[in-house]
């Protein structure tokens, strides 16, 4: 059938819900974002 598409994509550490799926016509982006919360508090020193 030409009217289907079967695209198989690999995030790693991204769950279904931290993906977007976006058609706008014949374009269709994939829009991953995932928040990062780090619970050690570090401090960076630039010399």
């Amino acid at each position: 059938d030409n009217d289907k598409l079967t695209l198989l994509i690999d995030l790693p550490g991204f769950t279904k819900k931290d993906i977007k799926l976006l058609i706008d016509g014949n374009i269709l982006s994939i829009k991953a974002s995932k928040e990062v919360s780090d619970e050690k508090n570090y401090n960076m020193i630039c010399n």
